[in-house]
């Protein structure tokens, strides 16, 4: 085994001791909305836009930053229709203008912008797609409404909202507006291929998988705390040749490798707390910063907290870590989650942006869901990526991020997609 291999299984396992003894995304940025290349088998990147407008209670004209924060309670609104529907996922780098503010009454202003966002949308609607937002959303959550109004009895009210449950007292038009949305789809990409060959520049090629528990009571057993992918992923390594050994029980890593024509797979399997609001969430932020800053792949599969789970700010404010990306490694990161395409594909780009790469897709491709996730959808999403590799590594078929995302039903029921892609190699001789 190579010199590296071995070098990466003792600093997991010196990482595992030590973790054992210890026991939105900014939206509304006035930068300009860019459109990445994207793949996906059941959706297109489009640029969405609206004119909405929302009140707000006041004793003097609202000023312009007033406005905005106003337009931003609002606009988190429009997610719960998207989730519901299961049509549409909004990047995090929406803008907004506001076109002009009128008093309504004594006390009382009106507020009209237009909205501009890039947004994911599944290609079984054209052309427009229904957005419902509080008119006020400082008086939209009310004592009769939070059970009356929501979809589940849990999270945010925002989250579940729906005005349209039997039982709201919500009145369209006074209470909530519907909006029709219009949008313009850009053309997914047709034949990109993720870039193999530099997955192994350094010798071995470093994976990732990072399960998260579906409930903070879950116990640290990974096939009771995950049964829906955790084993079956365990199985289908092994059925690919690799070879295993358990580093650490609390939390859960176990390492597995495998030896290819190319050089060593080394896989990073762990299972634990994510929950940024758990306090033993620390092993998982620990390990997240080193696999971000070291590992050519990283899979996530667990909750998105609405945002906050993968936030590497909030991640530094509850831990204490500053995440830093090498910006010249050439990495893919699969996020399987709820809405990771809405709440961290843009920062994510941004942590491996510079000035001889902008845009930050060079030497980051992103494979996030769109809309709600599932635990289920890990192990076909993550066990193919890896197969993918492996095929590679041994000369036996060379695949596309195009029929990757085709090759289960798991890559598209969240309108799963790979984000920029679009200076990807497009054909095997660039791969050599």
């Amino acid at each position: 085994m190579a010199f590296s291999l071995r070098t990466t299984l003792s600093l997991i396992t010196t990482f595992a001791t030590i973790l054992s003894a210890a026991s939105a995304a900014q939206a509304g940025s006035a930068a300009a909305i860019a459109l990445a290349g994207t793949y996906s088998a059941s959706a297109t990147e489009t640029t969405l836009q609206f004119d909405g407008k929302v009140g707000l209670k006041s004793s003097s004209t609202p000023s312009e930053a007033e406005a905005q924060r106003q337009i931003r309670k609002q606009i988190k609104y429009l997610q719960s229709n998207f989730r519901r529907l299961k049509v549409a996922s909004v990047r995090s780098d929406w803008k907004t203008t506001v076109t002009s503010i009128e008093a309504a009454s004594p006390g009382l202003f009106r507020i009209y912008y237009r909205f501009s966002a890039t947004a994911i949308i599944t290609n079984s609607i054209s052309n427009s797609v229904e957005v419902l937002i509080p008119v006020n959303p400082d008086t939209v959550e009310r004592a009769d409404r939070t059970q009356a109004c929501v979809d589940k009895q849990e999270g945010g009210f925002y989250y579940y909202w729906n005005p349209r449950l039997a039982g709201c007292p919500m009145v369209e038009g006074s209470d909530y507006l519907r909006i029709t949305g219009a949008f313009s789809r850009k053309a997914n990409t047709v034949q990109t291929y993720p870039e193999y060959n530099r997955l192994f520049q350094t010798g071995a090629v470093r994976i990732a998988i990072l399960l998260g528990k579906v409930y903070p009571t879950d116990g640290d057993d990974p096939a009771k705390g995950n049964p829906w992918s955790f084993p079956q992923i365990q199985y289908n390594l092994k059925m690919m040749g690799f070879t295993s050994q358990i580093t650490s029980q609390a939390p859960y890593i176990e390492e597995y490798s495998l030896q290819t024509r190319r050089g060593p797979v080394v896989v990073s399997l762990f299972f634990g707390e994510s929950d940024i609001r758990e306090k033993n969430s620390n092993a998982f932020h620990q390990l997240y910063k080193h696999y971000l800053e070291n590992y050519n792949i990283v899979m996530y599969g667990g909750h998105a907290g609405t945002g906050k789970n993968l936030n590497l700010s909030m991640i530094k404010d509850a831990s204490g870590l500053s995440i830093q990306p090498n910006r010249s490694l050439y990495q893919i990161l699969l996020m399987g989650a709820c809405f990771p395409y809405a709440y961290y594909v843009k920062d994510y780009f941004n942590t491996k942006a510079s000035s001889a790469d902008p845009r930050g897709t060079k030497n980051l491709d992103i494979i996030a869901e769109g809309i709600e996730g599932g635990f289920d959808h890990s192990n076909p999403q993550m066990s193919n990526i890896i197969r993918a590799v492996v095929d590679y590594a041994n000369g036996t078929k060379l695949t596309s991020y195009q029929q990757l995302l085709s090759s289960d039903p798991a890559f598209s029921k969240a309108l799963m997609s790979v984000v920029g892609d679009e200076d990807n190699p497009t054909s095997a001789d660039q791969l050599r």
